[in-house]
């Protein structure tokens, strides 16, 4: 019974949903294990690190959509430390800075490319 589940596969809002929630999940394990991170709440660089985080898991567009990951940094970040909107706004202005000054490390075309091609070739194989 439970095979057949596994042969269902998750598309449109449902995958993007999904693939967003993992990447939370698997950002926040990653800061977790850093030791004493609770430390970090207005540390620019946790959230350069989180931002960058965030850019890497990205290789390619959802459903060919443009995640929204500041949006998704503000999230882990709260998440996190359980922080409040005014602390919120600063954490955008934070990232704001950061994007401003060329500090957040975009994604190159070729991993982009390379991603696109990996999962149409998991897609046809599977």
């Amino acid at each position: 019974m439970e095979s057949a589940l596994l042969n269902v596969k998750m598309k449109h809002s449902l995958a993007t949903f999904n693939k967003e929630e993992v990447i939370k999940q698997k950002i926040i394990e990653h800061i977790r294990a850093i030791p004493n991170y609770e430390h970090l709440k207005f540390d620019p660089e946790a959230v350069l690190y989180v931002c960058n985080l965030v850019e890497e898991s990205y290789t390619q567009y959802i459903d060919g959509k443009k995640p929204n990951k500041k949006n998704l940094v503000v999230t882990i970040m709260t998440l996190l430390y359980c922080m409040k909107p005014e602390e919120q706004k600063n954490v955008e202005q934070t990232i704001d800075f950061l994007w401003n000054n060329k500090k957040i490390k975009k994604v190159k075309m070729i991993k982009k490319i390379g991603g696109v091609l990996w999962d149409w070739a998991v897609r046809r194989i599977l």
